[in-house]
């Protein structure tokens, strides 16, 4: 799919006043950029652009006496894809990560370690490190932070989040990564663009948002405890140890803030979402030759495109199996694909049960993603259930196949 995103940002400036911005797409998003992106001053100053010390584009200008707008806009490819759940990942012992993560274990402006470690420990301390003790950590700070713009101020930090209990979208991620920094988990903080792909229309849709990172098992993987469920569409702009390294704009000298909009819209929904929307993939129980009342509802509902495949490992839970995403190629979890003839009547009910979306306590047993699926026509996307409690104790179906188990 292809969502253009763009912004307009207007300062006004009683003299010169040099000017530091962050306001382009991150370099790790560059191939999905369509044609160019676009960011232009006006007044036609100069801009000279530069990579910062974490990877970040940054542009440096000087506003003249009387302000500057700033418009930038970009077409991007993305996926459609929610963010990756991987139940398995694991936290690595601080002696054996690498030196350039150690900074990310570390406190900064926003993110005092030191007086959040007791805290930590006291909440996180039995829960089992790794991808499991991140999700604790985010349905805690989830459910401890209320969400409100009221609740903005720049100056507020981690702890002040923890106290106050209130804040917006960099606050709940200012508080989680620092949790799972005392934690021993390096974590950084990330801004970009996030709209409202895949949840019900919202009249106030998030474009401009705030999440973090977290280092498991070898790389990084995105985390939101403001949402605490995966989303679809982010659009990365700048990673950092916290909000004050990825500041969109920063002035050297007094500047006024007049006009800050944001756009986003998604360009392409149709074209390439809505042969996918109405697509699922099933692997277990909800396959022909069960007989229970779920699976007769997907009978009487659906119509059978063929037998599938996606990327996966394969584990019995009790009578039921659970698919767990992998990125190894040589792990296939083998199932159907089903077309829906009511995607969002049977998705809701199919929602409910698998006990997972809106309205369940996280983390959730299973989580509804969209995957690629191949047939044997090829390629295409599904919704699929995801399970998203660990795996450790669970017995693996190495052939893939949960019917031949």
């Amino acid at each position: 799919m292809e969502i253009k995103v763009g912004f307009e940002i207007a300062h006004t400036a009683v003299q010169p006043t040099p000017m530091v911005i962050m306001l382009s797409i991150h370099p790790s998003r560059y191939s999905d950029i369509i044609g160019t992106e676009s960011i232009v001053a006006e007044p036609n100053v100069p801009i000279g652009f530069y990579r910062d010390s974490f990877g970040n584009v940054c542009g440096r200008l000087v506003a003249p006496a009387g302000g500057v707008t700033l418009r930038g806009s970009a077409l991007v490819r993305d996926s459609g894809l929610p963010d990756v759940v991987v139940p398995t990942a694991q936290q690595l012992p601080i002696d054996q990560l690498p030196d350039d993560l150690l900074f990310y274990l570390m406190a900064s402006r926003y993110c005092e370690t030191d007086k959040l470690t007791d805290i930590a420990w006291s909440l996180f301390g039995n829960t089992q490190p790794g991808w499991a003790r991140v999700a604790a950590i985010c349905t805690y700070v989830h459910n401890h932070v209320t969400f409100g713009y009221e609740h903005a101020n720049y100056m507020k930090s981690a702890h002040d989040v923890y106290e106050q209990g209130a804040g917006v979208c960099r606050d709940f991620a200012h508080l989680a990564l620092t949790f799972c920094r005392c934690m021993g988990i390096p974590a950084r903080y990330c801004t970009g663009y996030m709209g409202d792909i895949g949840i019900p229309p919202d009249p106030a849709p998030m474009d401009f948002s705030g999440w973090f990172e977290v280092y498991l098992s070898g790389q990084w993987y995105t985390c939101d405890a403001r949402h605490n469920h995966p989303r679809i569409g982010r659009i990365l702009m700048g990673t950092g140890r916290d909000a004050a390294d990825v500041a969109l704009t920063t002035s050297f000298g007094r500047m006024d803030l007049v006009k800050l909009t944001r756009s986003w819209r998604l360009k392409a929904f149709r074209r390439s979402w809505g042969m996918m929307l109405d697509r699922l993939f099933v692997y277990g129980t909800l396959m022909r030759g069960f007989d229970h009342p779920m699976a007769q509802l997907l009978s009487r509902g659906a119509d059978l495109i063929g037998e599938a495949r996606c990327r996966g490992r394969l584990y019995l839970v009790t009578h039921y199996p659970a698919l767990v995403l992998s990125g190894d190629p040589a792990d296939v979890v083998f199932g159907e694909l089903y077309r829906l003839r009511a995607p969002d009547e049977l998705l809701r009910e199919f929602d409910m049960y698998e006990a997972c979306g809106e309205g369940f306590a996280a983390p959730t047993e299973y989580v509804r993603q969209m995957l690629s699926v191949t047939l044997e026509g090829g390629a295409t996307e599904a919704w699929t259930y995801v399970y998203n409690w660990p795996v450790a104790h669970l017995a693996r179906i190495a052939s893939g196949r949960f019917l031949a188990r």
